[in-house]
């Protein structure tokens, strides 16, 4: 029976208050007894009136067409009993006396039941039609929105470093200067407009592979490579590769204990889910404020944290933020570049809860962020023990 309830409605085009699906149980009641009596009136003025019981069609018509199939059929076999009771001829008492009785009964009861029926399912087709289009402009207005937003990071990497190679261009081409001071500070400029342009390009190159990565991930093409590694190494060297790219920030790294701790991961999609969390407390908070890593252990797992002071995230945002190219709006970036396609957190989601791991942020607004990650232990025997986190 469950079918029948996708079949009601609440109709969008009435009042709010006549909407509810109660509302049309209601009328389903009361509005064909309505019809069936100004249908007498209408005989008792008109005696050689015709079809005076397509009143009561009009009100199942109006019923199903606004709350759908159920309050219609309620609304059928209310204008039945009706019709039956008080406008078949002898109307009192109720009796059938003639076969032409019998055939309009027959005739009207499954004209009524049709009405609901097909009123129903034509409006509910009708609904939906008009649901896949708004949603299929929906997605056109996100998929336009998508090619604007990757066009615009892509080129922003790949505009600057043109513009670095022409500057290198540009020098290359003056005259070589004769002293020795003027050869030390081009040759010093030279190199410093290379790494920048260099910087540009990892840049655009880690762009696309977040591209590619939330590609494999939608596809369930995402391939992790999975051994035994110590978890301890991996954020040592997380961190260290995050102090060399933002030697001007402290990063604090507080681990509980220093033996090491056995899990069963891809260490390459672990560094890079750890990245991404380090590349986002830095870029989205002071450059003079820390950024805390710390890792703890627990008899069946271990919780890796990555601490901020940044503008923190409401309840929503927090939601959110895990999902597929979702910039928290109102939250600029405060130091480092701004370039993001918003898959870093989404694509660190994933590769942890592959790796049998949860991922989690304590955050309130103004206060900062801490976004963490747990993943099992795993012992000598290669078991792994889990207990709710």
């Amino acid at each position: 029976m469950t079918w029948l309830w996708q079949y009601n409605m609440e109709p969008g085009f009435l009042p709010f208050p006549l909407r509810h699906l109660a509302i049309g149980y209601g009328l389903a009641l009361v509005l064909p007894c309505v019809a069936g009596f100004l249908a007498i009136v209408l005989l008792q003025l008109v005696p050689q009136l015709q079809f005076s019981e397509s009143l009561i069609l009009l009100a199942i018509l109006l019923i199903s067409s606004c709350w759908g199939l159920l309050p219609g059929l309620l609304a059928s076999f209310v204008g039945i009993a009706f019709y039956l009771v008080m406008l078949l001829p002898p109307r009192f008492p109720f009796v059938i006396e003639a076969r032409v009785d019998i055939f309009s009964t027959v005739m009207f009861t499954l004209t009524s039941l049709c009405i609901s029926l097909l009123t129903s399912q034509l409006q509910r087709a009708r609904l939906q039609a008009q649901q896949a289009q708004g949603e299929a402009e929906r997605a056109k207005q996100m998929m336009d929105d998508f090619l604007s937003m990757i066009t615009h990071e892509l080129l922003t990497p790949l505009t600057a470093s043109h513009l670095s190679l022409q500057i290198i261009k540009h020098k290359m081409k003056q005259r070589s200067p004769t002293q020795v001071a003027e050869r030390v500070a081009r040759e010093h400029f030279l190199q410093v407009t290379i790494e920048r342009a260099l910087h540009q390009l990892d840049v655009q190159q880690r762009l696309v592979y977040d591209l590619l990565d939330a590609s494999r991930i939608r596809s369930k093409g995402l391939e992790l490579s999975t051994q035994r590694c110590d978890l301890g190494e991996i954020v040592r060297n997380g961190v260290e590769v995050q102090r060399l790219l933002h030697p001007e920030r402290t990063l604090l790294l507080t681990e509980t204990l220093n033996e090491i701790i056995p899990v069963e991961a891809d260490p390459d999609r672990v560094h890079q889910a750890l990245g991404n969390y380090l590349s986002n407390a830095l870029k989205y908070s002071a450059p003079d404020t820390p950024v805390s890593v710390s890792v703890t252990r627990t008899p069946s797992h271990v919780r890796v944290s990555v601490s901020d002071h940044g503008p923190g995230l409401t309840a929503e945002q927090q939601q959110e933020v895990w999902k597929r190219f979702y910039r928290a709006p109102g939250i600029s970036v405060q130091s480092g570049s701004s370039v993001s396609l918003g898959l870093g957190l989404h694509i660190a989601r994933n590769v942890i809860e592959r790796l049998g791991g949860q991922v989690g942020i304590q955050s309130n607004p103004s206060q900062g962020s801490t976004f963490w990650f747990c993943l099992p232990l795993t012992y000598e025997n290669g078991s792994e023990e889990r207990m709710p986190l």
